[in-house]
């Protein structure tokens, strides 16, 4: 008896993505099973945002064969889109778009149910503890004077009033930046 076997989670065949005459992604071949980890590194200008931005269907390739759980990109883009979540360092936001419109085209784009109560409840949400959390920073700073530990982006520490803020991060180069 032949044991059954599982689609990969991603399947690439020369995948290629050209910009003009920019080659960006040059004959990718990639299989990753399924609940494994694939980590994407490289310099700027590599092409991760790239691959990204295929795998989640936000933009087309040049040339080759992707499938998502053993679905044909080119012909099930909806389909993998409606299945999969991306969270990068980089959003996806148009800053030509107001925060609404932002969250209305991704609603539309991932067919979100009751879309317009949805994001009523997301932006509460959001505006709620970005208030809460720079109110409980002012008094804190203010009553304490010591090092404020943000739980809401642990990635930044405050330190006493009018010193400012120290950032922390596992990625050096953001480090670096700040």
């Amino acid at each position: 008896m032949k044991a059954a076997t599982k689609e990969p989670a991603i399947e690439i065949k020369g995948l290629t993505k050209s910009f003009g005459n920019n080659l960006a992604l040059g004959g990718i071949d990639l299989e990753v099973e399924p609940g494994k980890t694939l980590a994407i590194f490289g310099p700027n200008g590599a092409g991760k945002t790239t691959l990204i931005k295929i795998l989640a269907t936000i933009m087309k390739p040049s040339a080759g064969e992707v499938y998502i759980g053993g679905l044909d990109l080119r012909q099930n883009a909806e389909d993998i889109r409606s299945r999969i979540g991306v969270v990068c360092h980089q959003t996806f936001l148009y800053s030509n778009l107001t925060a609404y419109e932002n969250l209305h085209f991704y609603c539309r784009m991932y067919d979100v149910a009751d879309f317009k109560q949805r994001i009523h409840q997301v932006v509460s949400m959001v505006a709620m503890k970005a208030r809460l959390y720079l109110g409980l920073k002012i008094l804190l700073d203010h009553c304490l004077g010591d090092p404020v530990r943000n739980s809401w982006n642990p990635e930044i520490t405050y330190s006493s009033p009018g010193l400012g803020y120290t950032y922390s991060s596992y990625r050096l180069g953001e480090v670096r930046s700040r």
